[in-house]
């Protein structure tokens, strides 16, 4: 494949590189699949983890005190009512925890999953923004 990259123009690399990148974000970015309420909730919180509803965002704050919403208890079937949800689960091993990021809205009987973000990072929160935002 170096070979072949070598022969191209500049002008043919560019268009390359454009036709990669575009492929990588349709792979991404994939549509809402629905998935029944209990194969959604099949992690087993052995690090801990949270859900909790979402209401809104407050902008003023960098960090998860930015969306705002309610602790539910995803196990207890805290989960009700139709509506959008924030659920962490922390995998990974006591020493080194990954938090995973799942936005999803609930209809009262399917999940659908809205974004996702492994291992979020500090700025877990504010990457969400945009996701929220268009489901608010």
């Amino acid at each position: 494949m170096k070979d072949q990259m070598k022969a191209m123009t500049d002008a043919q690399l560019t268009e390359l590189i454009a036709a990669a990148k575009a492929e990588l974000a349709s792979r991404t970015v994939k549509r809402p699949e629905p998935i029944r309420f209990h194969d959604f909730f099949a992690a087993d919180r052995y690090n801990g983890g949270w859900c909790k509803t979402v209401s809104g965002l407050d902008k003023s704050k960098n960090n998860g005190y930015s969306i705002l919403g309610n602790f539910v208890d995803a196990h207890l079937m805290g989960i009700r009512k139709p509506g959008l949800y924030l659920d962490c689960n922390i995998d990974g091993s006591r020493k080194h925890p990954r938090k995973n990021y799942r936005l999803f809205r609930y209809d009262g009987d399917t999940v659908t999953v809205l974004h996702t973000l492994e291992d979020g990072g500090k700025d877990w929160a504010v990457r969400l923004w945009p996701e929220i935002e268009k489901e608010l």
